[in-house]
């Protein structure tokens, strides 16, 4: 069991090829849930555990492994204006190597996270702009150092269906793969166009 005062849950595992257990969840510590890390040889013995805290606390939902056994994992933190995707990346002992944030709404969560041999990290969870929408992100990480965060900023659209970057150019022509923004009647919304 693991216990660290308050309310702890863990919500995902996966196992190694040499029988290592990795655990996601939270543990409660003082006033916040914290995104907890477990580590366990195949008897359940805790090597290594660690717990993150972003913003106002959070929890996690889904971890991973690649071939060279790093570790991914995925949920949410809490902010002042809602909670947002949490995703991160550390090592075999749990070293964090990168972590990053995703703003889509104002209610956000991830709940599943996978790495490919290329680099990239898959995410897939929900987000709350309006309405809940399901989430598919395909996050590039080049020189497989740290992710790339899109974070919403509003602009002024003239026409219905123009399509803006994040940053607020109109895109002309057919949009690249990409997270772009694009006006539906009064409503805002973010899409992502993959090919």
């Amino acid at each position: 069991t693991f216990d660290w005062g308050g309310y702890d849950e863990l919500y995902d595992l996966v196992i190694s090829p040499d029988g290592d257990i990795y655990m996601t969840g939270y543990a409660t510590i003082g006033l916040y849930e914290r995104m907890m890390l477990v580590k366990c040889d195949s008897t359940g013995e805790v090597l290594f555990c660690d717990t993150i805290l972003t913003g106002g606390g959070g929890r996690g939902y889904g971890i991973s492994l690649d071939d060279s056994e790093y570790v991914y994992a995925t949920g949410y933190f809490s902010s002042p204006d809602g909670d947002h995707i949490l995703w991160m990346k550390s090592t075999s002992s749990l070293e964090i190597v990168w972590e990053d944030t995703l703003f889509y709404g104002t209610d956000d969560c991830g709940y599943g996270i996978v790495g490919d041999p290329y680099g990239n990290v898959y995410v897939a969870g929900d987000g709350y702009a309006n309405t809940h929408d399901a989430l598919l992100f395909k996050l590039s990480l080049p020189g497989g150092v740290r992710c790339t965060s899109y974070h919403e900023k509003i602009f002024l659209f003239h026409k219905e269906g123009e399509i803006y970057t994040p940053d607020g150019r109109k895109i002309k022509g057919e949009p690249p793969p990409g997270i772009y923004f694009v006006k539906e009647g009064k409503t805002l919304r973010k899409i992502m166009i993959l090919r």
